[in-house]
């Protein structure tokens, strides 16, 4: 979307629609912020999962191409080696990449309650 479509968008809100996004635009930045000090956020070495997989199968004189694979992801730092894998499926995936998976097909899987999720009471 170009930027003055944006704003004519943003212009046609009510008060109450701009606060709503200014409320998901801030709990963004929150989880940005606590993912980077975590140190799981967006990183360099983000593909090495992908990296990692390719020297294992090229140890057995495979190649992605030559492999049917099947890999599990939960967060978004997953999303390069599930877009190698052949079968992709997605476990108590993060919003953003539940997002993914159902565009593009992929299999979700919720294997655990809330109750199972860490720092739930």
């Amino acid at each position: 979307m170009k930027s003055k479509d944006q704003l004519k968008d943003y212009r046609a809100k009510s008060d109450a629609e701009l606060g709503e996004e200014l409320l998901k635009l801030r709990r963004e930045q929150f989880n940005l912020r606590m993912q980077a000090a975590a140190g799981h956020g967006a990183k360099p070495d983000q593909h090495g999962k992908v990296r990692k997989v390719g020297d294992w199968l090229a140890a057995r004189g495979r190649t992605w191409d030559d492999t049917i694979t099947i890999c599990y992801g939960d967060s978004i730092n997953d999303l390069p080696l599930l877009e190698r894998a052949t079968h992709p499926v997605v476990t108590n995936g993060d919003a953003r990449l539940i997002a993914i998976a159902h565009e593009r097909g992929w299999q979700t899987l919720q294997l655990f309650g809330a109750a199972h999720v860490a720092g739930a009471a």
